[in-house]
Parts: C-alpha cells; structure tokens; sequence
C-alpha cells in the first residue's frame, strides 16, 4: 500500500474513532440526564445541576450532537440530540 493510501486509509479510521466516541459520550449523556416527558422541555435531558454534565453537554454542542435550550440557568441546563 502507497504512503498516500495508507495516510487516507489512517485518516479515515481516525474519524470513525471521533465520531464512535462523540456518539458514545451521546449515550453517557442521555444515561445520565433526566429526560423531560412534557411541557416546553419535552424531549430535552436535564442536567439536574451536575456541573460536569453541563461540561460534557457542551462539548456536545460544540461538536454538533445536541443543542442546549436557552432557559437553562448556573449548572441547570436542557440538551437535546440534534
């Protein structure tokens, strides 16, 4: 295999990686959160104030997994998958 397959091959690979591990810590989230049944927040996992599920939601959001809903307040925050 050429260099340039093997890098193209590597790169591809790599970004099965991230997108497993994105859609993993997508789970981890939603395992953890509390999903809101009715009401404005329907369909929308709280974080019920833990600091490090606001973190990990927001990494989320940067990466394009959820969207956080613009009511949330400190550490108490709604996500939702995109």
């Amino acid at each position: 295999m050429s260099r340039a397959r093997e890098k193209t091959v590597q790169v591809k690979e790599l970004e099965q990686f991230k997108d497993d591990a994105l859609n993993l810590l997508v789970v981890a989230m939603k395992n953890s959160c509390h999903k809101i049944g009715g009401g404005k927040y329907k369909g929308y996992f709280d974080t019920l104030n833990g600091s490090d599920l606001v973190t990990l939601g927001d990494f989320l959001v940067k990466h394009g997994k959820m969207e956080r809903h613009t009511d949330g307040y400190g550490r108490r925050w709604f996500y939702r998958e995109t």
